[in-house]
């Protein structure tokens, strides 16, 4: 997250200094919301990891920190974000199950997308 947020930095110090309506501000001001959107999406997803690890670590006494967390396959999320949408669409509206999978849907879209945009596709 720090990593993305320094590559918002520059950008941003910068157009600040342009004359707007500048080519160069408007190229700009897209690096720096492309950067944006992607600290926008990672952050949900180190709160959902935060709230569902363990306390303490991942269940063999070693400690895990957020630097130590690698992206998961974008195949895997894709596949999570399919099951989840079954589940959705087979729960009776309304009810705790399917209140449960739209939660679950929209968190894998926004990991996917997390995770679709930091490898830069």
């Amino acid at each position: 997250m720090l990593e993305i947020i320094n590559k918002l930095e520059q950008p941003e110090r910068t157009k600040h200094l342009l004359v707007i309506g500048t080519p160069e501000l408007v190229q700009l001001a897209e690096e720096a919301l492309d950067h944006a959107r992607i600290a926008f999406r990672w952050a949900p997803v180190q709160l959902q990891l935060g709230r569902e690890a363990p306390a303490g670590g991942n269940g063999t006494g070693a400690e895990m920190r957020l630097s130590d967390v690698q992206p998961r396959p974008l195949d895997r999320i894709l596949a999570d974000w399919r099951e989840a949408q079954l589940r959705l669409e087979i729960a009776q509206r309304g009810s705790p199950q399917a209140e449960a999978a739209s939660y679950v849907v929209e968190r894998l879209r926004e990991e996917f997308r997390a995770a679709q945009e930091q490898r830069g596709g």
